[in-house]
């Protein structure tokens, strides 16, 4: 997403807009990157910029139409392959055919994920088995897999997508939430170990963003489009998400944390748990007033 010009604050938008370019440009060329949940949604744009970027691109995913489609988007640059991120034998199946097939693997976007809404209590056994089998099991079994052959190989950059709800609490998201926060505990619990072996380590806790990760949610009955509705915050486009992500990877941080918003209930919730659980508790009250409707 380029920015407007027109106002000094655009011109800057549009220095930063440039030098974020750049840096990608030259993060990503010639790289080879494995991308999971790459069907739809955020993977799939993240192998749509890389690709942009001059790299090439692993995209897997348990949709292998959505991988087909894809692939026909891209051309040769993107190499598809269905993989269940549940399955320790799969991924490291996928991990070693990429380092056998391409002699390296440079960076990994674990960004397989799905949502389950409602109050914990009102949720099902088998959603709840099931997100935690692939947001954090799943995403662990991919780390693991990576890390042994980038660690064997002394260079990579493992990049997990997590939530800005890895930081915060999320209520009527609490599976969701103990599933991000668990990736973004991994995440700063590995980078110290890897850092003096060669591989880097980054978690990015992005806000809302416009994909379709709600319409394919468990919201405990709640339309996906009314779930969207009830978001507080502007939706952000997922071009410009990746950008965001593709960035900070290419920087090096640790955390990469979008937009403002985030950042806001990251830091109430680090200054003032209790303000966060009196805000959390009206926001639940609030929600069950909507669900009964009028009397």
């Amino acid at each position: 997403m380029r920015p407007k010009s027109g106002s000094g604050i655009d011109v800057r938008s549009r220095v930063r807009y440039q030098l974020g370019m750049g840096r990608a440009q030259q993060a990503y060329t010639d790289r080879i990157a494995l991308v999971t949940g790459a069907a739809s949604g955020m993977g799939a744009e993240l192998c749509r910029q890389l690709v942009s970027h001059g790299a090439r691109v692993v995209a897997t995913d348990i949709d292998e139409t959505g991988l087909t489609r894809l692939a026909g988007e891209l051309g040769p640059a993107v190499r598809t392959c269905k993989l269940d991120v549940r399955d320790a034998g799969s991924v490291a199946d996928v991990v070693e055919s990429v380092y056998s097939v391409e002699g390296t693997l440079d960076f990994v976007f674990n960004n397989a994920g799905i949502a389950v809404g409602g109050e914990l209590h009102e949720c099902r056994a088998d959603s709840l088995e099931r997100i935690i089998a692939i947001n954090l099991t799943g995403a662990t079994l991919v780390m693991h897999a990576c890390l042994r052959r980038m660690v064997a190989s002394g260079k990579g950059h493992i990049v997990n997508i997590a939530s800005m709800w890895g930081l915060a609490p999320a209520v009527v998201q609490s599976a969701y939430a103990a599933t991000k926060h668990g990736l973004v505990g991994m995440s700063l619990s590995v980078a110290p170990e890897a850092a003096d072996l060669g591989v880097r380590l980054t978690a990015v806790c992005p806000g809302y963003i416009r994909t379709g990760l709600f319409a394919a949610a468990e919201l405990g009955g709640m339309d996906p489009s009314e779930a969207v509705e009830r978001i507080p915050f502007r939706l952000m486009a997922v071009e410009e998400a990746v950008r965001q992500v593709l960035d900070g990877v290419a920087r090096g941080k640790l955390l990469v944390i979008f937009p403002y918003y985030v950042r806001i209930i990251w830091w109430i919730q680090r200054l003032s748990p209790k303000l966060m659980f009196w805000i959390g508790r009206a926001m639940v009250r609030r929600l069950r007033k909507r669900a009964r409707g009028p009397r």
